[in-house]
């Protein structure tokens, strides 16, 4: 399984949030394991706006069985987002990281071992300083 983050983000922090998906990819790509042939791609995309902007950018949570591609478009709290440091920043996009896996549950994605996964991912966000307890 691969990961990628894409950005549905306010232009304040256009640059601090590609920085913090860049650390994020790049660790996480390098130690996730095979999770069975139901994910091939699990695509996030964080959405960051201040509070009132956010219209025309809803949460969205599918998953397309041809693609083999869970895709999770989540609300980070824009504020919490701005003023954290950098490493903040890669625990609040572990925080929604996390819940876009927990979704393979709800959503029963076949031959997909989610609890595998959200362990590892778990494992690394621990690993790498982005959850102190999770």
């Amino acid at each position: 399984m691969r990961l990628l983050i894409d950005g549905d983000v306010h232009a304040d922090i256009g640059e601090a949030h590609r920085a913090a998906t860049q650390i994020i990819e790049r660790a996480v790509n390098a130690r996730l394991g095979d999770y069975g042939i139901g994910v091939d791609v699990w695509s996030f995309t964080p959405i960051i706006f201040p509070p009132g902007a956010r219209r025309g950018h809803p949460e969205v949570k599918r998953y397309d069985r041809d693609q083999r591609r869970l895709e999770c478009r989540l609300v980070i709290p824009f504020e919490q987002y701005r003023h954290g440091s950098p490493g903040r920043r890669c625990g609040l996009l572990s925080e929604g990281l996390l819940r876009s896996l927990e979704f393979g549950w709800t959503m029963r994605i076949p031959a997909f071992d989610w609890r595998a996964a959200a362990a590892d991912f778990r494992a690394i966000a621990r690993d790498e300083g982005w959850l102190t307890a999770a």
